[in-house]
């Protein structure tokens, strides 16, 4: 029994390592960060304490002097503010890592983030979120939001693997179709959007999918099938801010 549980323990870490290794990657770089930040905030207050102690011994100085070190001084505080801050998202960083841990850990058994309840349906079979699935998408929107589009792709990706019918999963489909896009992937952000346009036809982001979807097109060069799209977004969202957009940009 016990080696049948090692054996399951290293089929789980097996699943899970490639996402371990992204998180790693990124604490280290939290780290090179912290390095380059702490010894600098240190430089300065020397150097603050340096100007402070050279003014108070220039009372009869010459008033240029003492405006050229007062606004050196006001440089120095800028920048300890900016450490500051820097310091403060850091922070927030490590906070969203250890949330990621624990969504990790929870796929080997070790339930960090509470008991997981029995994902419950809708009456029209959209599954209701239990807080699992909105750490994963939030976590994902955190990383998009901040530029780690790896993570972000990662993390909507696993959030529709788990969840993909549920009430988020069009938000999902429709942030990875971005991202694609972004990475100049037409072809996956074509297919996330046209599995969106299919699979929630009554979505809120229906009009912003089929705009994006005509602008991915005719950006290349293939007016035909983004003429359809603009006739379908024509046809079913005539007065929308969409519509507007999209011949604003044939004309």
């Amino acid at each position: 029994m016990r080696f049948l549980l090692i054996a399951i323990a290293l089929v789980l870490l097996t699943g899970c390592s490639a996402q371990f290794d992204q998180v790693g990657r990124a604490v280290d770089k939290n780290a090179r960060s912290l390095d380059v930040i702490q010894p600098e905030q240190q430089l300065l207050r020397q150097e603050v304490a340096a100007i402070t102690a050279v003014t108070e011994g220039l009372q009869g100085a010459d008033e240029q002097t003492q405006q050229r070190l007062l606004a050196r001084l006001g440089q120095i505080n800028g920048k300890l503010d900016q450490l500051k801050m820097q310091l403060a998202d850091n922070n927030e960083f490590m906070r969203s890592v250890s949330a990621r841990v624990d969504l990790l850990t929870t796929k080997l058994g070790i339930a960090t983030l509470g008991d997981y309840k029995e994902t419950p349906t809708t009456d029209d079979s959209i599954v209701v979120l239990p807080e699992e699935g909105k750490s994963i998408f939030q976590a994902a929107m955190s990383d998009r939001g901040k530029g780690d589009y790896e993570f972000a792709v990662a993390g909507f990706t696993e959030f529709l693997t788990k969840y993909p019918d549920s009430e988020l999963s069009d938000n999902a489909l429709f942030r990875l179709g971005e991202l694609a896009w972004l990475d100049k992937d037409e072809e996956s952000a074509l297919a996330y959007y046209a599995r969106l346009l299919d699979q929630f036809p009554d979505s809120e982001l229906r009009a912003d999918t089929l705009l994006k979807t005509f602008s991915m097109l005719t950006e290349s060069g293939n007016s035909d099938a983004a003429g359809r799209y603009l006739q379908q977004l024509e046809d079913e969202f005539p007065d929308s801010e969409q519509v507007g957009l999209a011949k604003a940009a044939v004309n």
